[in-house]
């Protein structure tokens, strides 16, 4: 049940990026009449509760909550909160230093391009020397975005393999969830770079092609860095004064279902105008339809440390049930064993919440085996994880990816 983030959020980033100038520039001093902002983890019990913390809110992180939300809150509103008496977990005690923490640092650091937060030109350029350098890497275009970027990809496949399955990796449907197309690309990377010597590249590659797509939003992500480091949404003009479509909502396995998306163009999980009404959602659809050889989907989300499988839009099992739970149980298992980081797992709806219209719905109704992982983290610095844990949250989706490969069945 996330809203957009409206003129107060807007102001509220661009003050944060004055902040971060000022501390670069004249130091904490100069900063210290910036306003205060706090993430708190807000029990609530009723609907009434979950008005208010909507009301009271600048921004909710976390869809459709159950017990507890996710809120972004100035002073007034964690008054409004105090007085209404509930509950709350102080989750970043300072979000305008979260958000400076979490920026890149400029220049941009150079060499490993894992090391710190890259923007939309750095992925391109990645890929496009990923697909010179190997000549089983070769850069795929998908289509356009909104606003006229390409949408683009890496297959990489043993070249003396006819048809081989294939398995899609997808990242940054949602434009603020940074760590999920760094990882995209971790996974490309190390399929290009590692293969031929042996090791788990080798041992994917020997059965699959894969195509990843690290950043299947990048109208959104290139406004997360520009203007708005919380931008959720594609950048659609909705002609009503506000901006943008959840791709997450966008495909058409349930689209517009009761209770699992919003038919309001201001709500963050705002559905669009039809089902893949827009161009993104709707070029990762004939991606798959137009590669029947593609029988598993990845698709990269943060946070909460989840493994995620269909379906969103009920609570009904999967005719896969028993496949998708021994599956996501091998790949958490994967992922805890890199640094001990929990993870845990389940069918989407009912262990998360119902979601209409996901991107892993429609691919599973086409056959796909697919799942969705929510990275790190569960609510220290939510969607602004500070780059120190950009590489290890890529290798816990690594080794989640590689656990989902060496699963039986390849067939659609």
């Amino acid at each position: 049940m996330q809203r957009q983030p409206g003129g107060r959020l807007q102001r509220l980033v661009r003050s944060m990026s004055r902040a971060t100038l000022c501390l670069l520039a004249a130091g904490l001093a100069a900063c210290a009449s910036a306003p205060e902002h706090q993430v708190m983890r807000v029990s609530v019990q009723s609907p009434h509760d979950l008005q208010l913390v909507n009301a009271s809110a600048l921004d909710v992180f976390n869809d459709t909550p159950r017990q507890f939300v996710d809120a972004l809150l100035d002073r007034t509103g964690r008054g409004h909160l105090r007085r209404a008496g509930l509950d709350a977990e102080l989750l970043v005690a300072d979000v305008d230093a979260a958000v400076a923490a979490s920026l890149p640092r400029f220049p941009p650091t150079p060499g490993d391009v894992f090391e710190d937060w890259r923007d939309l030109e750095t992925f391109d350029a990645h890929l496009d020397l990923l697909a010179a350098e190997h000549a089983h890497a070769t850069v795929i275009e998908l289509g356009t975005s909104v606003e006229n970027r390409p949408i683009r990809g890496l297959r990489l496949a043993d070249p003396a393999l006819t048809d081989p399955p294939g398995i899609l990796v997808t990242g940054v449907q949602h434009a603020r969830e940074w760590v999920a197309g760094s990882s995209a690309l971790f996974i490309a990377d190390r399929l290009a770079e590692e293969w031929g010597q042996g090791g788990e590249a080798d041992a994917v590659l020997d059965e699959w092609q894969v195509i990843v797509v690290p950043i299947v939003n990048p109208d959104g992500y290139r406004f997360s860095w520009t203007t708005d480091r919380l931008w959720r949404k594609n950048r659609r003009d909705n002609a009503d004064g506000t901006f943008g479509v959840d791709l997450n909502r966008n495909w058409g396995e349930a689209w517009g279902g009761a209770g699992g998306s919003s038919a309001q163009t201001a709500n963050n999980n705002y559905r669009g105008a039809s089902a893949f009404s827009e161009p993104e959602a709707a070029s990762l659809r004939d991606l798959v339809l137009d590669r029947p050889e593609l029988v598993r989907h990845l698709d990269l989300h943060c946070t909460g440390q989840l493994v995620l499988y269909p379906w969103g839009y009920t609570a009904q099992p999967s005719p896969d049930e028993d496949w998708l739970s021994q599956t996501g149980t091998a790949m958490q298992l994967a992922m805890e064993g890199v640094e001990g980081t929990p993870y845990a797992i389940g069918q989407m709806n009912p262990r998360l919440y119902q979601a209409n219209g996901l991107g892993i719905d429609w691919t599973h109704e086409q056959g796909l085996r697919s799942t969705l992982v929510e990275l790190r983290d569960r609510g220290q610095y939510g969607f602004l994880l500070p780059a120190d844990q950009l590489r290890p949250t890529a290798e816990e989706a690594w080794a989640g990816f590689v656990a989902l490969a060496a699963m039986g069945e390849t067939v659609r």
